[in-house]
C-alpha cells in the first residue's frame, strides 16, 4: 500500500478526506461506470486520472489512476486485485431493484447472513474493476 498525503488549503495539521485510488488500465471506463450507473460525478479528470465524488454525499469519493503511469510508485504499476468495495445504503432493496437491468453479474444474490448482514455482491463489468466485486448491504440484528 503506498500513501499520497496533500495539503488542505484550511489545515495541515488535519485530514481532509481519505479515499481509495484504484490502479487500472482502464480508469476511463471504470469512473464512467460509477458515474452513469451508480450517481457519481466527476471531481477531476486527465487522460491518466479520475477522480470522483457521489453526487449528493460529497465525502464519498473514488479515484482511478492509470497504473502505468509515471506518478505510480514502480512497485504498484499493475492493476488493482482482491478488494471488495462496500457501498452502503438505506434500501438496498429499492437499489437491488433498480439495477438489475445493468450488465453486472451476481456474484452472490440478495439474502441475509447469520451475522446480521443483509446484502448482495456484483463484480463489475469493466476490465478495469473486474476482480473487484460490489458488495451492497445493510445491517440488522439477527433475531
Amino acid at each position: 500500500m503506498s500513501f499520497i498525503v496533500y495539503p488542505t488549503e484550511t489545515n495541515h495539521e488535519r485530514s481532509k478526506q481519505l479515499y481509495p485510488i484504484l490502479c487500472t488500465l482502464e480508469g476511463r471506463k471504470a469512473a464512467d461506470f460509477f458515474v452513469e450507473k451508480l450517481g457519481f460525478e466527476v471531481v477531476f479528470k486527465s487522460e491518466w486520472y479520475w477522480h470522483i465524488s457521489m453526487a449528493d454525499q460529497a465525502s464519498i469519493n473514488l479515484a482511478f489512476v492509470q497504473a502505468d503511469h509515471p506518478s505510480v510508485p514502480e512497485a504498484y504499476r499493475k492493476p488493482v486485485q482482491g478488494m471488495i468495495l462496500n457501498i452502503e445504503m438505506e434500501n438496498i432493496d429499492q437499489f437491488h431493484g433498480d439495477t438489475q437491468h445493468l450488465d453486472w453479474p451476481v456474484t452472490l444474490p440478495l439474502g441475509s447472513e447469520p451475522y446480521g448482514f443483509y446484502y448482495y455482491r456484483n463484480q463489475y463489468p469493466t476490465h478495469a474493476v473486474e476482480y473487484i466485486p460490489l458488495t451492497s448491504y445493510r445491517y440488522h440484528k439477527a433475531g
